[in-house]
């Protein structure tokens, strides 16, 4: 007989959005502060990015020609990930914003494992959805481009 030996890892079965209101950050900073990754978890859907005429954000927004361009959220807990939801931004740029996006969740930001397929999608999806496979235990949760585009996000909600 082989021994071996395993993990335990403790979860939470979340109830609602586990996302809302946690601690986020990027990749870069667009051009202004006020695009800042917390937009993405305040719970606003509004999916313009700014008020027009004016300099209230709604949406977080990474700088252009990087790579790779990524967003991420502290869940602060542990929890089993099944779905992840994301609106994106409806007027410039949204079908090359959201095109090749994709998700991952881990226990660490390292070695972090795919959340469903990378988005192909269009306008019309929004908006759209990661499902996992099989749900993934994890306390962060990133979403990543490998190309120089910038990621646009109005709001990410997170389901266990």
């Amino acid at each position: 007989m082989e021994s071996g030996s395993y993990v335990a890892i403790k979860y939470t079965k979340g109830i609602g959005n586990v996302a809302l209101g946690k601690h986020a950050w990027q990749s870069s900073p667009y051009v202004t502060e006020l695009a800042y990754p917390g937009l993405a978890v305040d719970g606003d859907k509004t999916t313009t990015l700014l008020q027009d005429g004016g300099n209230i954000y709604f949406c977080t927004h990474t700088s252009t020609g990087l790579t790779p361009q990524w967003w991420m959220v502290d869940l602060e807990r542990t929890y089993q990930v099944s779905i992840i939801v994301v609106w994106g931004r409806e007027r410039f740029g949204w079908d090359s914003r959201t095109k090749g996006l994709a998700a991952t969740v881990g226990i660490g930001v390292t070695n972090m494992h795919q959340c469903g397929d990378q988005f192909q999608g269009s306008v019309s999806e929004n908006p759209f959805n990661f499902t996992c496979k099989s749900p993934l235990v994890g306390r962060f949760m990133k979403i990543f481009r490998e190309d120089s585009e910038p990621v646009t996000l109005c709001e990410v909600e997170v389901y266990s």
